[in-house]
Parts: structure tokens; C-alpha cells; sequence
């Protein structure tokens, strides 16, 4: 009889952190990602009719963008705690400027996959909302703004035609 070999638990370990989607790991190391992700998925829930009126496929849809959004943000995290090239191409002769891995294909899939679901689940202003976002508010002072500039040159074109009358 021979002896099997024990398998290697090894490999190299993610440095990026996509992997770790453990909810207490990621909880422990990234807190702030942990809020921002509840935070935008009660947000994509209100935005698709509130947990009362969310469909099935409603619901599988924002725990997809929001497991999708946490493998984004974990790289986004990676990449500003180092560098968004890989370095260590730099050493190599010739010399080559490369992105990092994780900004590759992966990062790509996840971000086109993430902007998908967002068109699914529709990314107009629900009927059930009545609060103003604010970019309406913006756009509605934009809009005041420019009738008070488009009442301001008749004005002053009729005050140098009374200037011209008096002078």
C-alpha cells in the first residue's frame, strides 16, 4: 500500500482581498465597506418598491450587484493601497507597464455585470418615491438660473436705449 500524499492547502494568497467575501472577515477589516454595502443595498431595496413589494427576482438581483459591488470595492481598496500598475513588470527586461491583475478582466466583468443589474432593476426615479432627489433640485436651480439670466439682457437693452435717449 502506498501512501497518499497529503494535498497542499497552499497557493498564493489573494492580496487583494476579492476573495475574502466571508461576511465576519470582511466585517473585521474593512468596517466602512461593510456600512457603504448595507447602505446601498436598503437603497437598491427602497429603490425597487421596499422589502414589502421587491419581487424574487428583484431580491436575487440586489444581493448580486451588492456581492459583485464588494469584489470591486475590495480591489478599488487594493489598488489605492498600492499602485493601479504592476510593478514588478518594471523589473523585467525590457521593461513593461502593465495594469495590475485584479484591474484586468475580472475587474472589467464585475463592473459591466454590476452596471447590467443596475439596468435591470431600473435606473429611473421609482414612481412610489415622492422625496426630490437631488439632482432634481440641481437641475430645477439650473433651470431658475438661466430664466433669471434670460430676463437680464432684455433689461439691460432697454437701459441703453434710455441711456442713448438722454445723452
Amino acid at each position: 500500500m502506498t501512501k497518499e500524499k497529503p494535498r497542499s492547502k497552499g497557493g498564493r494568497k489573494p492580496l487583494h482581498g476579492g476573495y475574502s467575501l466571508l461576511p465576519a472577515r470582511l466585517a473585521m477589516q474593512y468596517p466602512q465597506l461593510q456600512r457603504y454595502l448595507r447602505q446601498i443595498r436598503k437603497d437598491l431595496i427602497d429603490h425597487a418598491g421596499g422589502p414589502d413589494k421587491m419581487t424574487a427576482p428583484q431580491e436575487v438581483l440586489v444581493n448580486s450587484i451588492v456581492n459583485k459591488l464588494v469584489v470591486c470595492r475590495l480591489i478599488e481598496i487594493f489598488i489605492q493601497r498600492t499602485s493601479p500598475f504592476d510593478l514588478s513588470q518594471l523589473k523585467k527586461a525590457p521593461p513593461v507597464l502593465s495594469l495590475q491583475p485584479a484591474l484586468g478582466i475580472n475587474y472589467l466583468a464585475f463592473s459591466n455585470s454590476i452596471d447590467r443589474g443596475l439596468a435591470l432593476l431600473g435606473l429611473e426615479k421609482p414612481k412610489h418615491m415622492t422625496d426630490p432627489l437631488v439632482i432634481d433640485i440641481l437641475r430645477e436651480d439650473e433651470r431658475a438660473k438661466a430664466d433669471e439670466q434670460a430676463d437680464r439682457p432684455d433689461q439691460a437693452d432697454d437701459d441703453d436705449q434710455n441711456d442713448q435717449g438722454n445723452g
